[in-house]
């Protein structure tokens, strides 16, 4: 019995000994990986500011162009203009997107 039972913590000590390693290695590769990832998140926090500034400027040109006293129209002269931001708005929040595979990766840190 005493036999059966050293060989079992031997085993169990090495079991430690290689999750320790291997947990040392995916930590390696996760502080590779940390500043790509902030660098991603960093650009993404750009873009979506940038997406501010078609907002606000459709709001503003929209004030600014619209004449409320005339009959409602559904194309005038600045619908062109409105259609370039709105265009410039959907590439921005394409690029902003979170992909899947992002999200699968937060959830198994917050899951750690």
């Amino acid at each position: 019995m005493a036999g059966s039972e050293s060989s079992t913590a031997d085993t169990t000590r090495s079991d430690i000994t290689n999750a320790e390693a291997e947990g040392s290695s995916e930590a390696a590769e996760a502080a590779e990986e940390e500043p790509e990832e902030e660098e991603k998140t960093r650009n993404r926090r750009l873009l979506r500011l940038c997406s501010l500034i078609p907002a606000i400027a459709s709001v503003i040109i929209f004030i600014r162009t619209e004449d409320m006293t005339n009959a409602m129209r559904l194309v005038d002269g600045w619908t062109i203009l409105m259609i370039f931001i709105l265009a410039v708005q959907l590439i921005l929040a394409f690029l902003c997107r979170k992909k899947k595979q992002d999200d699968d990766e937060e959830e198994e840190k917050s899951y750690a």
